[in-house]
C-alpha cells in the first residue's frame, strides 16, 4: 500500500513539472509608432541547458528525497523557440510596429534576428534564464541588443514555488517580448529619418 501510494504520489510530482511546447505569447506594452515597413524575422537557436534538482516529498510519515536530472521536454528548446518567434511576427504586425511579415530580402525590408544564444532550465523552481540577441538591420543601418532575461524575477517564494514549468516558460517568454518589441519600434521609428 505504502509503495503504490508513494509511486502514485512520485508520479503526480513529475507529471505537475512537465510541459507540453510552449503556447502562443502576446504583448502587453504600448505601442507609440507604427510604420509601413515590412519585416523579416529569423531565428537562430543557441545552447540549450538544464540543471538536475533535488527535494523531499512527504510520504507516510516520513520524508523521502527525489532527485531529478535534466529533463530535455523541459527545457527551452527550438521547439519553444519557434513558437515565441511565430508570437513575436504576429505581435509586430498587430501592433503595427511592422505592416507585414516578409520571408523576402530587400533593402527596405527591416531584417530581424533573434539569436537565442543560451537558454537554461533551473527545476528548482522551474525558473528560466534566457541570453538572447537581437540583431536588426534595414538598408544601411543596423543594431542590436543583448537581453538577459530571467523568468522569475520580481516573484515571492511563494509565487516561485507555485510555478509549473509551462508557466515559467510563459512567464520568461512575456519578458523577452516586452523588453525586445520596444527596440524594434525605436529602430523602425528612426530608420526613415
Amino acid at each position: 500500500m505504502i509503495k503504490r501510494l508513494f509511486l502514485f504520489l512520485l508520479s503526480a510530482f513529475l507529471v505537475t513539472g512537465c510541459a507540453t511546447a510552449l503556447g502562443p505569447v502576446s504583448y502587453k506594452g504600448q505601442v507609440t509608432h507604427q510604420s509601413d515597413l515590412a519585416g523579416r524575422v529569423l531565428l537562430n537557436t543557441g545552447e540549450v541547458t538544464g540543471y538536475s534538482a533535488q527535494s523531499m516529498m512527504y510520504v507516510n510519515g516520513m520524508f523521502i528525497p527525489i532527485s531529478t536530472g535534466p529533463m530535455p521536454k523541459l527545457q527551452f528548446g527550438s521547439e519553444d523557440q519557434h513558437v515565441f518567434l511565430q508570437s513575436l511576427k504576429n505581435e509586430l504586425v498587430r501592433t503595427g510596429v511592422l505592416k507585414s511579415i516578409s520571408e523576402n530580402t530587400g533593402k527596405d525590408n527591416l531584417e530581424i534576428t533573434v539569436n537565442f544564444a543560451h537558454t537554461e532550465h533551473f527545476p528548482q523552481f522551474q525558473e528560466y534564464k534566457f541570453t538572447v540577441l537581437l540583431l536588426l538591420h534595414c538598408g544601411d543601418k543596423s543594431d542590436s541588443k543583448t537581453y538577459e532575461i530571467m523568468s522569475s524575477d520580481g516573484d515571492s517564494i511563494w509565487a516561485k514555488m507555485n510555478t509549473n514549468a509551462l508557466q515559467g516558460k510563459t512567464k520568461a517568454a512575456e519578458k523577452l517580448m516586452v523588453a525586445m518589441i520596444p527596440d524594434i519600434e525605436n529602430f523602425a521609428a528612426n530608420i526613415r529619418k
